[in-house]
């Protein structure tokens, strides 16, 4: 069955260097892929004779070439090494208009393909990057700033060159602006112990938090669940600067911390 993920938006925090801070975020596209009825993908299969093996023709207005049934996922691509780059291309994002956030969740085959995931856009604005590196045999989280689209908008995503099979799902665009009550709070908050981290961190607020990093390129890292005040290990993730995305009380915080 299919699990359900919370997308989170990260890549703008660090363009603009914002250090803490609550969004009021508004999702103007969004597809889940759930009538999607194939193998590969949210059922753990990422390789073999007859994952995600039949074609999927037509799914409205997106853009197909080379795509595949997954398990209420898509998989891009075959394992022709001279014609087996394939694509996928969103309908035109007809309520975009200036700055937005593309999330989405993505996987490589199981096998020798390459596993960057390259990212197009067309039709007015441009993207905060261009690839994402993708893990082999799992998904991960992706969000990458969107700066001036339009109506017209497209996003595609495509391998690198053949073979680069890879599994895409939850495609979201969002879109949010700051409030004067998120601004006020976020400037006079202080939610986390420490904001240059070696070992541990702990949160500050009260009651139980929800507590998630995400690297400089908007990859999930790590999440937990914790009490006020209950140490976090940070010993696992490297050096580096990462967005803290702590959720208490339906409210959400977002804080720049170093892990030296």
């Amino acid at each position: 069955m299919k699990k359900i993920y919370f997308l989170t938006v990260v890549c703008l925090l660090f363009t603009l260097g914002i250090t803490n801070l609550s969004k009021a975020q508004t999702v103007i596209f969004s597809e889940d892929f759930a009538s999607v009825d194939g193998t590969g993908g949210n059922d753990g299969l990422w390789s073999g004779t007859g994952v995600a093996s039949y074609t999927l023709d037509a799914f409205g207005e997106w853009g197909l070439e080379k795509v595949f049934k997954g398990e209420e996922c898509v998989k891009v691509g075959t394992s022709n090494t001279t014609t087996g780059l394939g694509y996928i291309t969103t309908p035109e994002l007809t309520k975009l208009s200036g700055n937005a956030v593309l999330t989405f969740r993505a996987g490589a085959w199981n096998g020798t393909d390459k596993t960057e995931l390259l990212l197009e856009i067309e039709g007015g604005g441009s993207l905060g990057q261009a690839s994402v590196e993708l893990k082999k045999a799992e998904f991960s989280d992706y969000a990458v700033q969107i700066t001036e689209g339009t109506a017209t908008t497209k996003i595609t995503f495509k391998g690198q060159s053949p073979p680069s099979r890879f599994f895409l799902d939850d495609v979201v665009v969002t879109t949010g602006n700051m409030s004067v009550e998120d601004v006020n709070v976020a400037k006079n908050k202080v939610v986390l112990s420490n904001t240059l981290i070696a070992d541990q961190v702990s949160v500050l607020l009260d009651g139980t938090s929800k507590v998630e990093f995400y690297s400089a390129n908007g990859s999930l890292v790590k999440s937990v669940t914790v009490t006020a005040n209950q140490p976090i290990n940070t010993q696992d993730l490297v050096k580096g600067v990462y967005l803290v995305r702590v959720v208490n009380a339906g409210r959400s915080e977002t804080v720049k911390v170093i892990k030296k």
